[in-house]
């Protein structure tokens, strides 16, 4: 409360000055009394507690006067008078203060929801690529598995592993690394619909969720995916091609729970590695 009482004296000295000189508030010290509304917002202050410190000198000042003028024998026009020009000086004060603390507390809480929703999206989403990560894979598939079962529509789980990968981190450096994994993330995410899900399950593997597949439509959708993979990349200024294999599982033949699809998508996409390399 140390600068509420400030900002009472300057309104002392301001009444003071307007009842002698007939000076009124200048913009600039109207300016002044707003900017403590805005202090005790962003110092958590009450404004009630601001309030009542107003009101409370405003009062004091008022009795004061009746008390000087009784004890000078000043005419009563002359009182009312002074204890207009309080009245109006506090409650002209007290406004500016509670528009400029109301603002500046609207300010605060849009900066909070800011920083809360900067703060979830990190929480869901792998900082290199801004896709999902594991937690919002597994949110998103467990309410299509729920979704899947209300409505007995199908869907698939892709996995997707990067061949070469390594090779070219051993090659380039992690740094080049990170540029594949940024561009084969927008291209993955380019190649599906907004409906689906891409996400980072880490390292150089990828998940999708491709809503409402079948196992014809899924099979297609990882070719797909294939083929937007094997596309050149400039990595270091030289050309770099990546491959990936993909397993694909489809609710319900694969299994009707988050985790015994991932699964599945996962050991089908082991045994097409497999067959590959034979």
């Amino acid at each position: 409360m140390e600068k509420v009482r400030g900002i009472n004296w300057l309104a002392t000295l301001l009444v003071a000055r307007w009842l002698a000189y007939r000076v009124p508030v200048s913009a600039e010290e109207m300016s002044y009394i707003s900017e403590r509304g805005d202090i005790a917002a962003s110092e958590q202050q009450s404004i009630v507690n601001v309030t009542r410190a107003y009101l409370v000198w405003r009062d004091t000042v008022c009795e004061i006067l009746r008390e000087e003028a009784d004890r000078m024998e000043i005419n009563r026009d002359a009182l009312s008078y002074a204890r207009h020009i309080v009245r109006v000086s506090s409650d002209a004060s007290l406004v500016q203060v509670a528009r400029a603390f109301d603002t500046r507390l609207r300010q605060l809480y849009e900066d909070l929801a800011l920083e809360r929703e900067a703060l979830q999206h990190l929480a869901l989403h792998d900082a290199l690529t801004g896709l999902p990560n594991r937690v919002l894979i597994l949110d998103r598939i467990n309410q299509a598995v729920l979704a899947a079962k209300r409505n007995e529509l199908p869907f698939a789980v892709l996995s997707v592993d990067l061949d070469g990968f390594k090779d070219i981190n051993d090659s380039f450096g992690h740094g080049c690394g990170d540029l594949v994994l940024q561009q084969i993330a927008a291209r993955l995410v380019g190649a599906v619909r907004e409906s689906d899900t891409v996400g980072r399950w880490g390292g150089d593997e990828f998940v999708v969720l491709h809503a409402g597949a079948g196992a014809d439509a899924a099979r297609t959708m990882a070719r797909r995916l294939e083929s937007v993979v094997r596309q050149p990349l400039r990595v270091a200024g030289a050309q770099v091609t990546v491959g990936a294999t993909i397993g694909v599982a489809t609710y319900p033949a694969a299994g009707d729970d988050v985790h015994t699809l991932l699964n599945a998508a996962d050991r089908e996409m082991y045994r097409v590695k497999r067959e590959r390399v034979a």
